[in-house]
């Protein structure tokens, strides 16, 4: 095994508790490891998923099974979805964003980055979306006069960030399916980090059971075992099982 899949299998493990803001920054540690914290940090929320599903990808293959009930008549449907297609949709957008007109205000904000999400992901809702968009707004005006963000009205607040989460590459984490029961075609929401984390989940409880097998047949240490070669670790396994 190889020390980054050591370091993946130590991951999955200690975030496993986190939310998935959290988790998300501590797989692209790994996964994305030439990039400094910061830029990591600096990171808008689709950048990331794309990091997370080239990844996923390379790590798991291009396919992913999933399952969803039909809105229409409850049917549990399955279906499968590639990555390289969620990946096609997802463009590379700049944090700047085109001044937003809300009534008489006009707003400049930036879209909102993984340490900003990381940041407030501990706050009630309210406070978390105040948090989210002292950070984000960089300028507002009315009339042509500077307005503190502080004083933005709630209808103005909630204009802002409707249009941040919007601005977002939101179809990078849309899926279709259309159920063959009753035809019906259902767009649904596809969270990336929550959902590469259940299946990292499932690679770690197979990995974790390989090694209790060989243990128990070699007497080796769970070291010596994950520092086998993947390839021979599965002969082995061939050996113990036969």
């Amino acid at each position: 095994m190889s020390a980054w899949e050591r370091d993946l299998l130590d991951t999955w493990e200690g975030a496993a508790s986190e939310p998935p803001v959290r988790r998300a920054l501590a797989l692209l540690r790994i996964v994305a490891s030439g990039c400094t914290e910061d830029e990591l940090g600096s990171l808008t929320a689709s950048q990331r998923d794309a990091l997370l599903l080239e990844f996923r990808r390379d790590f798991l293959g291009d396919e992913v099974g999933c399952c969803a009930d039909c809105p229409a008549c409850g049917e549990l449907v399955e279906f499968s979805v590639a990555v390289s297609d969620l990946l096609a949709v997802c463009s590379v957008e700049q944090k700047g964003l085109p001044p937003l007109r809300l009534g008489d205000v006009e707003v400049w904000s930036r879209l909102p980055t993984c340490r900003d999400l990381a940041e407030c992901v501990d706050l009630p809702p309210e406070q978390r979306e105040r948090a989210l968009l002292r950070a984000c707004i960089e300028r507002v005006e009315r009339r042509g006069q500077s307005v503190p963000v502080a004083r933005l009205s709630l209808r103005v607040r909630r204009g802002v960030a409707s249009w941040l989460e919007q601005s977002d590459a939101a179809s990078l984490t849309d899926v279709r399916f259309s159920c063959p029961r009753c035809g019906v075609g259902t767009t649904v929401p596809f969270d990336v980090t929550s959902f590469l984390f259940s299946e990292l989940a499932d690679w770690a409880r197979q990995l974790l059971f390989d090694v209790h097998d060989l243990a128990r047949a070699y007497g080796w240490t769970e070291a010596e075992i994950l520092a086998l070669p993947p390839r021979r670790r599965e002969r082995y396994l061939e050996f113990v099982q036969a």
